[in-house]
């Protein structure tokens, strides 16, 4: 079939036309010219109506044609229409935003957020908020927003904008807010800003001098499935643990690497490798440092070279260790290059 051809009627649909009587003939031609009236109007600013522009601007949208679906969000946004120019403003603000017209952004999702439409309002004053923090010229809309989005209590847009409050308040070093709205997240139990939430609540509790209300925080982030969060807060309980119970620090290191996130394998393997190193597990260490020097990390790989140098020369392999401790001189990581000049001295003293 010639490329097209199916847009006409077959050989049995014109017979059937065919056989339509004179009546039948007019009511079919109506609903056909109807039907393309409808189209035309859905994607010409100059005919139709609001519903009719914006059902044309989704398509528009959908098809890419930014240009075009921008003219006919406005147009149904410039009508006023009660149900139907709130819901034009949120979805023009986000596509605005998305293609870098942030001013005419912020306020088309302040005209969302003005509505009376609860199932926007939350999610369009996040996006206000995050835009005007692009733009950091208004700190007291950023928290208006963000607060608006906490208030309106979405099971998504809330969590978030508690944990992005409590950055905001914390820049300002009002820890104490801070606080108050990362356990707000917290309590969420949202699978992502919650355990964000935790973790930063973690670290503000560990600067603060509250040791244990920090590896509380940071046990809730472990237990997460959000992969950043928990290895990180792994991490940090397991360096808690090290002075303490080495046997808790390891394990939470064991969880840590086996985390599935390329981001955090050479830390999390060049620590559980020294530590393996310190108690004499020379063999399982030797192999944990080599997947951190495989994930190539210009911060902790060289590390891990080190620890692959010492393993060869406690093993009897001067030669092996030179190699390693050269190749970790080579970085630019300044404690793995300190580290390796100096063992690079003792094997030529």
């Amino acid at each position: 079939m010639e490329p097209g051809l199916a847009l006409f009627p077959g050989p049995r649909s014109v017979r059937r036309i065919r056989s339509m009587t004179m009546g039948e003939k007019k009511r079919f031609s109506r609903f056909l010219l109807g039907g393309a009236k409808s189209l035309a109007d859905s994607t010409d600013p100059n005919a139709g109506s609001p519903r009719s522009w914006l059902a044309g601007a989704e398509r528009l949208r959908k098809h890419g044609d930014v240009e075009r679906a921008t003219v006919l969000y406005r147009k149904v946004v410039d009508s006023g229409h009660d149900h139907l120019a709130p819901v034009a403003a949120y979805h023009l603000g986000f596509l605005l935003a998305e293609h870098g017209d942030d001013e005419e952004a912020i306020d088309a999702l302040r005209t969302a957020i003005d509505s009376d439409k609860p199932e926007i309002r939350a999610s369009a004053a996040l996006k206000l908020g995050l835009l005007l923090q692009a733009t950091g010229d208004d700190t007291d809309g950023i928290r208006d927003a963000f607060k608006m989005a906490v208030g309106l209590g979405d099971k998504n847009d809330a969590p978030q904008a508690a944990y992005l409050l409590g950055g905001v308040y914390l820049d300002e070093n009002d820890t104490r807010t801070a606080q108050h709205y990362l356990q707000s997240a917290i309590d969420s139990g949202h699978p992502v800003w919650a355990a964000r939430s935790a973790l930063r609540l973690g670290l503000i509790l560990e600067e603060a001098g509250d040791l244990q209300a920090a590896q509380a925080a940071w046990s809730v982030a472990a237990d997460s499935s959000e992969p950043d969060s928990k290895v990180q807060a792994l991490i940090k309980l397991s360096l808690a643990a090290h002075e303490v119970d080495k046997a808790i620090a390891e394990a939470a290191l064991r969880e840590a690497a086996a985390v599935d996130t390329s981001q955090w394998v050479a830390m999390t393997h060049y620590l559980l490798g020294k530590l393996l190193y310190e108690r004499d597990a020379n063999d399982e260490a030797w192999d944990i440092f080599t997947t951190s020097v495989e994930a190539d990390d210009p911060q902790w790989s060289p590390s891990a070279m080190v620890g692959l140098g010492l393993i060869s020369a406690e093993r009897g392999d001067p030669a092996e260790a030179r190699r390693w401790y050269e190749l970790a001189a080579d970085s630019e990581d300044r404690e793995a290059v300190e580290a390796a000049t100096k063992h690079l001295a003792e094997l030529s003293g």
